[in-house]
């Protein structure tokens, strides 16, 4: 693809030729959630983003987005740009540990949730006791929260100190 030829229009940015030249501009999410996409891409390449503020101004024009459609639709994407850039950014490229707390953080988040449904099986529908399960599942649940919590913190640290 000729770059002299494309712009690339970012709501609130400027980005450079440089940073056009390094991302594959072909892989980039067509729809809405672009921003988003060439952030991530950006992010793991490990570019400096700034933020250049200019008002927004639509005139009496009246946005087409459906929510209803959106929000599912630009999500998926997310998520995946989400395990492409742990992946890339913290094993492909350099292995970082903060990619372990993510993966234990949602496992134990899930199987929390998991046996928490299961308890509350057990307690209506077969008037079983819950208690040791029911405590279980919750330190399961924060324990999970608390890998995602420690994970997130981690990332944003690492973000800042490039």
């Amino acid at each position: 693809m000729d770059l002299s030829e494309v712009t690339i229009v970012i709501p609130r940015a400027a980005i450079s030729r440089r940073v056009l030249e390094s991302i594959n501009l072909d892989s980039i999410y067509p729809w809405y959630g672009y921003p988003n996409d060439i952030l991530v891409k950006l992010n793991v390449y490990g570019f400096r983003v700034v933020d250049v503020p200019h008002p927004a101004k639509y005139g009496s024009e009246k946005s087409k987005i459906k929510y209803a459609k959106y929000i599912p639709k630009v999500s998926w994407p997310l998520l995946k740009d989400f395990f492409w850039r742990l992946k890339m950014k913290y094993v492909v490229l350099s292995f970082h540990p903060l990619v372990l707390f993510y993966l234990f953080g949602i496992a134990f988040t899930l199987l929390g949730v998991f046996t928490g449904l299961h308890t509350l099986y057990y307690k209506l529908m077969l008037g079983a006791p819950s208690f040791v399960r029911g405590v279980l599942s919750a330190l399961l649940f924060m324990l999970g929260l608390q890998f995602l919590s420690f994970a997130m913190l981690f990332d944003m640290q690492m973000s800042k100190s490039k």
